[in-house]
């Protein structure tokens, strides 16, 4: 995938780089996170790491993946908490408290390059820092000190918003010559109803107020569904008892224990679970059929496996961690961003990791991927893609500061028949991700 330089985001003078990327045309139907920064946020010193379709995270333990992780969805997870906590003070809406627990030093630095799907093709660039209210003190929260949005794209050369101080914010706009709306004043003053979340302008003429609509549309698109998962913390004794009978949902919670009530909302959407059967016959072919089934107040999920019923309850971790990524790579939900998975390697038995490297490399929708894993088993599945070009492998030599593995490092080992996982087990010293 070719990458085009489309320019680089305003900043103040303590913003890290952060480039904005176009890739190519493609008929991507998710949005994809191109570039990051994450400086301040737990041990993370990353400053524009670039990002591709699929990217698979190695490196020793506490090294900061999975705080990498956390940091790439975070945003996503705050929008989404603004939109339930709607009008209480930043300070006290659940997830920004966390997220000062995570300010190591009291302030950190966020950016995300995002492509979105086409037929727009645009770029949007989302630049934060934040830092704490009282830095010996969590609970009290965070404040927004510097924000950019930055789209560029077919319409206008460029489409941005700065938060300058809070409740007020600059727009301007430098629109193509033959788009249909012109903006003719830059930097013109909005008062500004901010809460933690995007820019819901709401003075100034009606052209700018247009251009800021739309910017906040393509931003919360921008951030829509980026969600990280980690399957260590995946709640397998919920998944296997009896669910109560609650609302359905399409999108799993962190600890994937509504997935029962999800299998049954999309029964009642598509009549039966015959894709989610599909995909799962790779790992058990002797499935049949799953369904769901109700009784009173509590909701299970039967299989027939080789002719005979079982209850899914009854099956291995493994198998329950399976179903749970299989939905987690197949969800209907429209829209979804970025998945990001920790350790999907937990439980599962060799011959079913080189399955679930496949799975990883195809989600549905092309989603774009990012999974952090120790297993070597695992690491093998992506050789042939990283070869081609398709998977990249972050690398984390050092604590907070990963890197892109270089393919020519390592192209005379793969050339002579080694796969990925084989130098990582030995700690092939071009490959990395081992404790010094």
């Amino acid at each position: 995938m070719a990458n085009t330089l489309v320019g680089e985001s305003e900043r103040t003078g303590l913003w890290p780089p952060c480039l904005a990327v176009r890739t190519e045309p493609q008929d991507r139907m998710q949005a994809m996170i191109t570039r990051f920064t994450a400086r301040g946020f737990r041990n993370l010193d990353v400053i524009d790491l670039p990002l591709g379709p699929v990217n698979v995270l190695v490196g020793p333990n506490n090294c900061g993946k999975t705080n990498l992780l956390r940091a790439l969805t975070r945003r996503c997870e705050l929008f989404e908490v603004r939109e339930r906590e709607r009008g209480r003070p930043l300070g006290k809406v659940v997830g920004w408290d966390d997220l000062a627990r995570s300010l190591t030093d009291g302030q950190a630095e966020l950016a995300w390059c995002i492509e979105l799907p086409e037929p727009s093709g645009d770029t949007v660039t989302y630049a934060l820092a934040l830092e704490k209210r009282n830095p010996t003190d969590p609970g009290m929260g965070v404040q927004v000190v510097h924000e950019t949005v930055v789209q560029r794209g077919s319409q206008f050369a460029e489409l941005q918003a700065h938060r300058v101080e809070p409740g007020i914010a600059t727009f301007s706009g430098d629109f193509r010559s033959d788009a249909p709306v012109r903006v003719t004043e830059d930097a013109v003053r909005h008062e500004v109803a901010f809460n933690g979340g995007a820019w819901p302008f709401t003075q100034g003429n009606q052209t700018h107020r247009d251009a800021a609509e739309r910017l906040e549309r393509t931003l919360r698109n921008a951030f829509h569904g980026h969600l990280a998962y980690h399957a260590a913390e995946f709640a397998l004794a919920d998944i296997r008892h009896p669910a109560s009978r609650a609302d359905l949902v399409l999108r799993l919670d962190p600890k994937a224990g509504a997935l029962v009530n999800a299998l049954r909302d999309e029964e009642g959407r598509a009549g039966d679970l015959a894709w989610y059967t599909r995909r799962l016959q790779d790992l058990l072919p002797e499935l049949e059929r799953v369904w769901t089934r109700d009784a009173g107040q509590v909701r299970w999920v039967t299989l027939q496996i080789g002719g005979e019923k079982v209850a899914l309850g009854e099956q291995s971790d493994g198998t329950l961690q399976a179903f749970v990524i299989a939905w987690l790579l197949d969800n209907p939900e429209p829209g979804l961003g970025t998945l990001a998975i920790d350790e999907p390697e937990l439980h599962l038995h060799p011959a079913w990791l080189r399955v679930m490297g496949r799975w990883l490399q195809t989600p549905a929708h092309d989603r774009q991927m990012v999974i952090s894993t120790h297993s070597a088993d695992l690491l093998d599945t992506f050789t042939e893609g990283f070869s081609r070009g398709e998977v990249q492998v972050i690398v984390f030599d050092e604590p907070g500061r990963p890197v892109v593995l270089d393919a020519a490092r390592i192209r005379r080992h793969l050339d002579e028949g080694w796969e990925l996982g084989d130098l990582y087990r030995i700690g092939d010293p071009d490959f990395g991700g081992w404790p010094h």
